[in-house]
């Protein structure tokens, strides 16, 4: 360890070791390999079911021309499947937001509703921090 002194603590010692660059570049190159399953399937699915029998995924570097969006394009003119779809899009998109806001509630003893930090130990009141209504 380049930078550390022999009466340095354990802990400034390892700091400085993970910050160091060797351990960046590992992660780097585990994260990019943690990567090529999921760019695999991307581009295996933009192929047309006769070139992925043919050849590799891998083959569309040196032949582009094999991309196709021509398996979405049937996808998504099958009513079933985009009204399926739409249907989890209305179920996820405000769930996620009811999270994000129940979760930056700024009260952490009761998440999304201010109690009684906001008025100063009263227990009877009760209201969202978001639009300050109030019930008693």
């Amino acid at each position: 360890m380049s930078g550390a002194k022999a009466g340095e603590p354990l802990g400034s010692r390892l700091s400085q070791w993970v910050g160091g660059g060797l351990v960046r570049v590992f992660l780097i190159v585990v994260g990019l390999f943690w990567l090529v399953p999921t760019v695999g399937l991307l581009l295996a699915s933009l192929r047309t079911p006769e070139d992925m029998a043919a050849d590799g995924w891998w083959n569309v570097f040196t032949k582009p021309s094999q991309l196709t969006f021509g398996a979405y394009e049937t996808l998504l003119k099958n009513d079933d499947i985009t009204g399926s779809l739409l249907n989890t899009a209305y179920i996820t998109v405000p769930a996620t937001v009811l999270v994000v806001v129940i979760g930056s509630s700024p009260d952490t003893r009761s998440p999304g509703w201010s109690s009684r930090a906001a008025t100063g130990g009263s227990s009877r009141w009760w209201g969202c921090w978001w639009c300050r209504c109030r019930w008693r």
